[in-house]
């Protein structure tokens, strides 16, 4: 039969980032993840919350690239600030 998964997969949220780790995720989430959708329509004015920035043709992809990133970095974090621009 099948060998059972070596690892399992953890909650998000379920590990705490300390040290530097929560410093360079504390530096990202204050920096270009949570001012990207301030200055670039792409993202902050995408087709995928009905805006009309990313209609030339192109995947659309922006906006859930930049949210794959966002989300779990805002939910580890506890950044309320980051959440609510994700909102």
């Amino acid at each position: 039969g099948l060998v059972g998964s070596r690892w399992q997969r953890v909650p998000t949220g379920a590990v705490e980032p300390q040290g530097w780790l929560k410093m360079q995720m504390t530096l990202q989430s204050q920096a270009l993840t949570s001012h990207l959708p301030l200055f670039w329509p792409n993202v902050a004015n995408s087709t995928w919350i009905g805006g009309f920035a990313d209609v030339d043709g192109g995947l659309h992809e922006n906006l859930p690239y930049w949210m794959n990133g966002a989300v779990p970095l805002a939910v580890q974090l506890g950044d309320q600030e980051l959440l609510g621009t994700i909102e």
